[in-house]
């Protein structure tokens, strides 16, 4: 992409969701692509739930300005030390937007684009939903570096082939191929172990619907660790794991209560940005594209899922305690 001119003002296309490799075109969210015509960067308070997110600027290594100027001090005001309050966006500035990224579960690239000028915003109101708990610091820690490693790379490729063998064997269910055999499943519970969980805890499995089940049995008993939710009656929180249908079924919660084998899809909430009517999800899964990708999700002001018709959501997992 050019450098944008002196003012900050460029055309910046994000696309999210658009390698979804269960979803249809409808229920990929529209790719954010508008020119920017104004910069409220460098204003203190303003925030995307009442200025439109597209007009924000993209800023990234090497721009200069008010609107970098901007960025840096917001980066102070949260505690992330951009550097000299000069307009350079410079390698310190370059390495407070990626410790801000790294702490916020985004993809860490030192660029700000819409979905980072979204977690600066809804940190800089109050408005950011915490983790539920320490172990979902650690869940979106291990999701966000998986996709960081390898969300560029085709299950084919040897390098991620080599990784979601990892994934089986680390979790004892026998691999047998990166291309044949769906893996998201087996994706989502490891991400599970590494940040923590025990088998005793969640019911590592290479089918969503088998720990979905159980977790909403533990919902039910009011017992264990990982609750199971419906997608609806709670704010989703970073750190929770979104289920959805796939294949164009609509099974419901009910079903998922009484049913542990049928086909479905899950992910993990690394980002939450409650910015009014724009109010956003990001979740990463595997599986999707063939390779390891993330996803938007709309939330109404509250951060409650909205439904969706194809391939409608189902449950949230969410560890308790």
């Amino acid at each position: 992409m050019p450098n944008p001119p002196p003012n900050g003002a460029i055309e910046a296309t994000v696309t999210v969701g658009s390698s979804c490799g269960y979803c249809t075109n409808s229920d990929r969210r529209p790719a954010i692509s508008d020119r920017l015509v104004h910069s409220p960067a460098d204003r203190p308070g303003s925030g995307i739930g009442e200025t439109p997110l597209a007009t924000f600027p993209f800023l990234k290594f090497g721009n200069s300005g008010a609107s970098v100027e901007g960025l840096q001090k917001r980066l102070l005001r949260l505690g992330f030390n951009p550097g000299p309050l000069d307009g350079d966006f410079g390698q310190k500035t370059e390495a407070a937007v990626k410790d801000f990224q790294r702490k916020h579960g985004l993809e860490i690239d030192g660029k700000v684009g819409p979905l980072t000028w979204a977690a600066i915003v809804a940190a800089e109101n109050g408005s950011e939903p915490a983790t539920s708990t320490p172990f979902g610091a650690k869940l979106i820690t291990v999701a966000v570096d998986q996709f960081d490693t390898f969300h560029l790379r085709n299950e084919a490729d040897t390098r991620l082939c080599r990784q979601i063998k990892r994934y089986w064997d680390d979790l004892g269910l026998g691999f047998t191929s990166c291309t044949t055999v769906p893996w998201s499943a087996v994706f989502v519970s490891w991400c599970v172990k590494k940040a923590g969980a025990t088998a005793e805890q969640f019911k590592f499995s290479a089918a969503h619907s088998q720990f979905v089940h159980a977790a909403i049995k533990n919902a039910d008993s009011d017992r264990g660790v990982f609750h199971g939710l419906k997608f609806n009656s709670t704010p989703l929180r970073v750190g929770d794991i979104l289920q959805n249908n796939r294949g164009g079924a609509e099974r419901d919660f009910e079903f998922a209560r009484t049913h542990s084998a049928y086909e479905s899809h899950s992910a993990i909430v690394v980002q939450v940005s409650l910015i009014g009517a724009n109010s956003f999800a990001v979740i990463i899964g595997g599986n999707e594209g063939d390779s390891i990708r993330r996803t938007m999700v709309d939330l109404n002001a509250s951060g409650v899922v909205k439904q969706r018709a194809n391939n409608p959501f189902i449950s949230i997992v969410r560890r308790v305690a």
